[in-house]
């Protein structure tokens, strides 16, 4: 596919400028949630222009949020924190904490997959915890970061 070529071939900072027109043309494809989880990563590097970014964040994750296979739905999850970590604040975070949460909740069976994917989610934000420290008081003693219910 030339969209997904595109989307990982190409930097971020270019990416960045086209945010909202590569959004609309992802949402005309089949492969939706691997070309965000996949534009997600890359705007790591440089975040959606600042008028877009919001905006971004709320068509994107409509998308993600709907997915019923909680193993692709953790495999966006953890791309989506790397932006969020990098771009947003901790309040994007620990509202996608939540839905993370509920997701989990909503699983059949927790198995070593999603354990693995889980892990990927927390790792980024521990890892950002060690560059802002204001993570260790808002996003670590969170009750969504500290996921109550796994098994």
């Amino acid at each position: 596919m030339v969209l997904e070529q595109m989307v990982t071939a190409f930097p971020g900072k270019l990416l960045a400028k086209h945010t909202m027109a590569l959004v609309q043309l992802i949402r005309q494809t089949n492969h939706k949630e691997e070309l965000f989880r996949c534009l997600s990563l890359k705007l790591v590097e440089a975040p959606p222009p600042a008028h877009d970014k919001l905006v971004f964040l709320n068509e994107v994750w409509s998308t993600i949020t709907r997915l019923d296979d909680v193993h692709a739905y953790l495999r966006c999850a953890a791309a989506f924190v790397a932006l969020l970590v990098a771009h947003y604040s901790s309040r994007e975070v620990v509202i996608l904490l939540k839905d993370v949460v509920r997701h989990l909740n909503a699983a059949d069976a927790m198995d070593a997959a999603l354990f693995v994917s889980l892990e990927s989610v927390m790792e980024v934000i521990i890892m950002e915890a060690r560059r802002q420290s204001h993570y260790f008081t808002t996003i670590v003693p969170s009750s969504e970061f500290l996921v109550r219910r796994l098994l």
